[in-house]
């Protein structure tokens, strides 16, 4: 049956590219993460040299930064978090 082969086609192909904008979004979701993982610490390393003589808006933009940071841990949790399962290919085109 001819029709059943191309519907299979064409859905395996729908499937395909869904899976790859998914694989995409992860990449860039833990690049983003794993950047701000390393920015943060190294900024609370250079606010530890200054000692007691830290400037009020560094340690204002650093609580700021762990303000972000927890946010964007939220984010992640939720983006990585499956909501539900879909096996079927969005063919409304």
């Amino acid at each position: 049956m001819p029709a059943v082969e191309t519907f299979y086609d064409v859905s395996l192909r729908l499937l395909s590219e869904q899976m790859d904008r998914v694989d995409k979004l992860d990449a860039k979701l833990a690049a983003v993460f794993s950047a701000s993982a390393a920015i943060l610490p190294i900024f609370g390393a250079l606010l530890a040299l200054f000692g007691n003589t830290r400037p009020a808006a560094a340690v204002g933009l650093y609580v700021a930064g762990i303000a972000v940071y927890a946010v964007l841990l939220l984010l992640a949790s939720l983006a990585f978090r499956i909501s539900e399962w879909s096996f079927r290919p969005d063919l409304s085109t």
